[in-house]
Protein backbone atom coordinates (compact mmCIF):
# COMPACT_ATOMS: atom_id res chain seq x y z
CA UNK A 1 0.00 0.00 0.00
CA UNK A 2 1.83 3.33 -0.91
CA UNK A 3 1.72 6.19 2.14
CA UNK A 4 -0.36 9.63 1.50
CA UNK A 5 1.72 12.43 1.73
CA UNK A 6 -0.62 15.08 4.00
CA UNK A 7 -1.16 17.70 1.39
CA UNK A 8 0.73 16.30 -1.18
CA UNK A 9 1.72 18.17 -4.00
CA UNK A 10 -1.33 21.14 -3.31
CA UNK A 11 0.14 25.00 -4.81
CA UNK A 12 -1.48 27.05 -2.40
CA UNK A 13 -0.14 29.87 -4.84
CA UNK A 14 -1.95 28.13 -7.97
CA UNK A 15 -4.94 27.86 -5.45
CA UNK A 16 -5.33 31.74 -4.94
CA UNK A 17 -4.45 33.06 -8.21
CA UNK A 18 -6.47 30.58 -10.57
CA UNK A 19 -5.24 27.90 -13.22
CA UNK A 20 -6.55 28.40 -17.00
CA UNK A 21 -8.43 25.20 -18.19
CA UNK A 22 -10.71 24.73 -21.41
CA UNK A 23 -12.32 21.45 -20.14
CA UNK A 24 -15.83 23.59 -20.28
CA UNK A 25 -14.93 25.18 -23.67
CA UNK A 26 -14.02 28.86 -23.62
CA UNK A 27 -10.57 29.23 -21.74
CA UNK A 28 -11.53 30.27 -18.07
CA UNK A 29 -9.31 30.94 -15.18
CA UNK A 30 -10.60 29.06 -12.10
CA UNK A 31 -9.39 29.48 -8.29
CA UNK A 32 -9.96 27.08 -5.53
CA UNK A 33 -12.53 27.43 -3.43
CA UNK A 34 -9.94 26.44 -0.56
CA UNK A 35 -8.35 29.91 -1.18
CA UNK A 36 -8.40 32.58 1.44
CA UNK A 37 -9.85 34.91 -1.06
CA UNK A 38 -12.98 32.76 -1.60
CA UNK A 39 -13.34 32.37 2.30
CA UNK A 40 -12.63 35.88 2.66
CA UNK A 41 -15.26 37.47 0.26
CA UNK A 42 -17.95 34.94 1.96
CA UNK A 43 -17.39 35.86 5.23
CA UNK A 44 -17.47 39.54 4.07
CA UNK A 45 -20.23 39.64 2.22
CA UNK A 46 -22.32 37.12 4.52
CA UNK A 47 -21.44 39.16 7.58
CA UNK A 48 -24.44 42.00 7.20
CA UNK A 49 -26.76 39.04 7.49
CA UNK A 50 -24.80 37.02 10.45
CA UNK A 51 -27.77 37.88 13.09
CA UNK A 52 -30.57 37.53 10.89
CA UNK A 53 -32.55 34.93 8.49
CA UNK A 54 -31.84 35.09 5.23
CA UNK A 55 -33.89 33.66 1.97
CA UNK A 56 -32.50 30.59 0.15
CA UNK A 57 -32.44 33.70 -3.02
CA UNK A 58 -30.42 36.05 -0.99
CA UNK A 59 -27.78 33.40 -0.16
CA UNK A 60 -27.51 32.00 -3.24
CA UNK A 61 -27.14 35.83 -4.99
CA UNK A 62 -24.48 36.52 -2.08
CA UNK A 63 -22.92 33.23 -2.90
CA UNK A 64 -22.49 34.14 -6.58
CA UNK A 65 -21.09 37.27 -5.72
CA UNK A 66 -18.35 35.57 -3.94
CA UNK A 67 -17.80 32.76 -7.17
CA UNK A 68 -17.79 36.43 -9.26
CA UNK A 69 -15.25 38.05 -6.81
CA UNK A 70 -12.98 34.74 -6.19
CA UNK A 71 -13.16 31.70 -7.96
CA UNK A 72 -14.25 32.59 -11.86
CA UNK A 73 -11.20 35.16 -11.92
CA UNK A 74 -10.30 35.84 -15.64
CA UNK A 75 -11.54 34.05 -19.03
CA UNK A 76 -10.00 34.89 -22.21
CA UNK A 77 -11.23 37.35 -24.41
CA UNK A 78 -14.05 36.65 -27.17
CA UNK A 79 -14.44 33.53 -25.11
CA UNK A 80 -17.74 34.45 -23.44
CA UNK A 81 -20.72 36.74 -24.88
CA UNK A 82 -23.43 38.67 -23.21
CA UNK A 83 -26.84 36.58 -23.21
CA UNK A 84 -28.64 39.84 -24.05
CA UNK A 85 -26.68 41.03 -27.35
CA UNK A 86 -24.26 38.17 -28.10
CA UNK A 87 -21.39 40.70 -28.25
CA UNK A 88 -18.03 39.86 -26.51
CA UNK A 89 -17.72 40.24 -23.02
CA UNK A 90 -14.56 41.31 -21.57
CA UNK A 91 -13.84 39.76 -17.90
CA UNK A 92 -14.68 42.14 -14.58
CA UNK A 93 -16.17 40.81 -11.09
CA UNK A 94 -19.91 42.30 -12.23
CA UNK A 95 -19.45 40.06 -16.01
CA UNK A 96 -18.13 37.05 -14.15
CA UNK A 97 -21.64 37.40 -11.80
CA UNK A 98 -24.09 37.76 -15.10
CA UNK A 99 -22.33 34.85 -16.74
CA UNK A 100 -22.70 32.82 -13.66
CA UNK A 101 -26.21 34.30 -12.60
CA UNK A 102 -27.21 33.53 -16.46
CA UNK A 103 -25.99 30.08 -16.94
CA UNK A 104 -26.31 27.25 -14.36
CA UNK A 105 -23.80 24.99 -16.51
CA UNK A 106 -21.34 27.55 -16.27
CA UNK A 107 -22.51 27.67 -12.97
CA UNK A 108 -21.90 24.34 -11.89
CA UNK A 109 -18.54 24.06 -14.01
CA UNK A 110 -16.79 26.42 -12.16
CA UNK A 111 -18.38 25.27 -8.52
CA UNK A 112 -16.96 21.65 -9.40
CA UNK A 113 -13.85 22.49 -11.19
CA UNK A 114 -12.84 25.04 -7.89
CA UNK A 115 -14.32 21.79 -5.70
CA UNK A 116 -11.70 19.65 -6.80
CA UNK A 117 -8.35 19.70 -4.66
CA UNK A 118 -6.67 17.85 -7.60
CA UNK A 119 -6.85 20.75 -10.03
CA UNK A 120 -4.15 22.26 -7.87
CA UNK A 121 -1.53 19.90 -6.94
CA UNK A 122 1.59 19.77 -8.55
CA UNK A 123 0.82 16.90 -11.37
CA UNK A 124 -2.49 18.50 -12.89
CA UNK A 125 -0.40 21.76 -13.34
CA UNK A 126 2.70 20.00 -14.84
CA UNK A 127 -0.01 18.31 -17.11
CA UNK A 128 -1.85 21.63 -18.25
CA UNK A 129 1.92 22.82 -19.16
CA UNK A 130 2.21 19.98 -21.39
CA UNK A 131 -0.97 20.38 -23.40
Amino acid sequence: MAKYQIGGGFKQDAAESGVWTDDFGPELKIASSESMTYKKALERLFRPHRRKEISVEKSNAITLKAMAEALLVDWKKGDIADPETGKDLTYSVDNAYLALSKDPELRDFVSSYASRVANYKEEALEERVEK
